[in-house]
């Protein structure tokens, strides 16, 4: 075969993986939101409709009853309406064949769609009279799903001919600018979406690269638009719409995680802040000015969190926001709330001169639940609202400093020794495939020991060792034990990851010691990863960049911890080439019962995959999870579930 048709086999064979893999997984993701409408649809059709219902329900006029499910289900739109009594007693059912014109049966069975049966209750009088059940008719949503998919496929047939005849023109008159267009059709494989900004003189074959840049435009806008799509549903079901804050449910999962995952926060505070009679000043000023008002208070919350490096904002109610910052001292969360009281009292707003709210601090350490924590924060509140307008008030218990026994000058000296003694040790948790036995990697757990010879955990002192501005020393301590670890094993094969802090990586200084440190110990720098925060990436992406290609060019590896932690754009993961990507715990816990949270890892998986990126799924901790995990095709599982830390490998 010669080596033009060779070439046109392989770009076109590019081309076609690249269009399937897209157009599957645009598929998948388009059968997934019509799923998800699909079931919004039928609950907002029994909310209203048992509404509608209820007078008529209460009366016993089933005749009208019947009359107005009648007119709902005629339209087409249902398979399914039935109104039953709480005894079991059906008095109305209207049950429409599902049958799907215009779609052929393959099409079907090949991309399911959950018409899920929906609910709601009609009251008679104060109790709970009967049930109406709706289901969605999927034949309008298999439709378009069908249209979608053929206008795509016809779209990818056009444009690969159009391709493949620019590149046979071209390859007529000359083959060596071809090395370049082969680069691209391989980056364009690899979703890098090149484009070539010098264009040949050859007037075919410029037009062959004019086609192929044209090519990977269009590829990256339909990358562009599936991250776009992933972005849009976590605003969806994590962001309150009017203040762009986190909603309740984002906040009860960042709560719920950073009371269990005790190896990574050991202390933190939980503020509430409270608007005053916020209801009363909706109905005098209308909602236009109390979503204003909302908004002035957010941004107070959002400028007074920025200068925190783990904190997360939310609207939790109406007129409650609330704040979680991880690893700050008593100190700290005192002074953030003496902030956040004061910025209230600064606003100027009519109707709201007496003053605008309260703010109630709840302080976390290692031994305390969820419930427990808003319980102080609520009754901190309480206080802050006797003491009167825009103050603030923080629990106290005796033993509130139990995760800050230390003061800053012990912490150091404790530090300091640890340094010079190199006395540090690991605990060690596998990360593993979903399927299989084998390990993908160990996480190493950093502990050094305390006066009584008890091991500290990394959540405990780590925070010390920012606030003392230790963090390279200690890292360069870390990472030589390590290492020294892992070229000790007699198991070769073993591969290890370790956390690496913030200020280090923007450290220029310790940057060129880990690169001379893994060009002298080649062997071990080919199995250890190094495992950086999605905040700390995000901070200068373009020399986190950097650092990954110095880091590749000795077989180490690059993790993105904490994927999800923070609100932001995805489509910076094309520009990295990183190993694992680590889904934010906070998105695991009951995942097996969190559609939303089902529907948002499985966009940031077809993402990752795209991109040749493992995911790992962190805090699994029960059976279901991780069978839920399992469907959406994670690669990989850490948490107590898979393994707990151990001193053994």
């Amino acid at each position: 075969m010669s080596l033009s048709r060779q070439l046109i086999l392989l770009i076109s064979s590019l081309f076609v993986l690249v269009f399937a893999g897209t157009m599957v997984m645009s598929m998948g993701n388009m059968r997934d939101y019509l799923a998800t409408q699909l079931e919004s649809h039928a609950q907002d059709t029994a909310t209203s409709l048992s509404l509608s219902l209820q007078p008529n329900f209460t009366s016993g006029d089933i005749p009208v009853m019947t009359s107005m499910v009648d007119a709902i289900f005629d339209s087409g739109y249902y398979s399914e309406i039935i109104v039953e009594k709480m005894d079991g007693e059906r008095i109305i059912e209207r049950v429409n064949e599902v049958s799907i014109d215009g779609v052929p049966g393959w099409f079907v069975s090949m991309f399911p769609l959950d018409t899920p049966r929906r609910h709601s209750l009609i009251s008679s009088g104060w109790k709970p009279g009967a049930t109406l059940y709706v289901r969605s008719h999927p034949g309008y949503a298999y439709i378009q799903l069908w249209n979608d998919t053929a206008g795509t496929f016809r779209w990818f047939l056009a444009v690969l001919a159009g391709a493949i005849i620019l590149v046979m023109v071209a390859l007529r008159f000359v083959l060596k600018p071809l090395i370049d267009i082969e680069a691209q059709a391989v980056g364009i494989a690899n979703r890098e979406f090149p484009v070539l900004e010098k264009l040949p003189w050859t007037r075919e074959l410029r037009s062959v690269v004019i086609a192929m840049n044209k090519m990977s435009q269009k590829m990256k806008r339909i990358v562009t638009e599936q991250t776009e799509r992933a972005e849009s549903m976590r605003k969806e079901a994590y962001e309150d719409q009017v203040t762009a804050l986190g909603n309740r449910r984002s906040f009860d999962m960042q709560l719920s995680h950073m009371v269990s995952a005790k190896e990574e926060v050991a202390f933190g505070a939980l503020i509430i802040v409270q608007i005053i009679e916020f209801g009363k000043y909706n109905e005098k000023y209308g909602y236009p000015a109390g979503n204003s008002l909302l908004k002035q208070v957010a941004d107070l919350l959002k400028q007074k969190s920025e200068g925190l490096r783990d904190s997360f904002v939310a609207r939790i109610g109406g007129a409650e926001f609330a704040m979680l910052a991880q690893d700050t001292t008593v100190e700290d969360a005192e002074n953030l709330g003496r902030l956040v009281g004061s910025g209230l009292s600064e606003f100027k707003i009519e109707g709201m001169e007496k003053g605008i709210g309260h703010v109630g601090i709840g302080y976390y350490s290692l031994d305390l639940t969820a419930p427990k924590l808003l319980a102080e924060a609520d009754m901190a509140l309480k206080h802050a609202q006797v003491k009167g307008p825009n103050e603030w008030h923080m629990f106290k218990e005796e033993n509130l400093n139990k995760a800050d026994i230390k003061g800053a000058q012990e912490w150091k000296d404790v530090i300091h020794k640890v340094i010079e003694a190199k006395s540090v040790s690991f605990l060690f948790q596998p990360a593993k495939p979903v399927k299989g036995e084998a390990n993908l990697h160990y996480e190493a757990l950093a502990r050094i020991k305390n006066e009584d010879d008890s091991l500290i955990p990394a959540a405990v002192f780590m925070p010390m060792v920012e606030r003392l501005k230790l963090t390279s020393d200690v890292d360069k301590l870390l990472v030589e034990k390590l290492l020294d670890r892992m070229e000790s094993d007699h198991d070769s094969l073993s591969k290890f990851s370790i956390n690496l802090f913030s200020e280090s990586i923007n450290d220029s200084g310790f940057i060129n010691w880990l690169c001379e440190t893994l060009k002298d110990r080649k062997n071990a720098a080919k199995r250890i990863f190094f495992e950086v925060s999605e905040h700390t990436a995000l901070h200068d992406e373009s020399s986190f960049i950097k650092l990954i290609d110095r880091l590749k060019k000795f077989g180490a590896g690059i993790t993105l911890d904490n994927f999800g932690s923070i609100s932001t754009s995805y489509g910076y993961l094309s520009g990295l080439k990183l190993e694992f990507l680590k889904i934010d715990g906070s998105y695991i816990r009951d995942i097996d019962k969190n559609k939303d949270n089902q529907h948002f890892i499985q966009a940031i998986i077809d993402i990752a995959h795209g991109l040749d990126i493992k995911v790992i799924a962190k805090s699994v901790e029960t059976d279901e999870e991780l069978k839920a995990l399992e469907q959406l095709k994670v690669d990989g599982a850490q948490g107590y579930l898979v393994g707990k830390p151990g001193e053994e490998t």
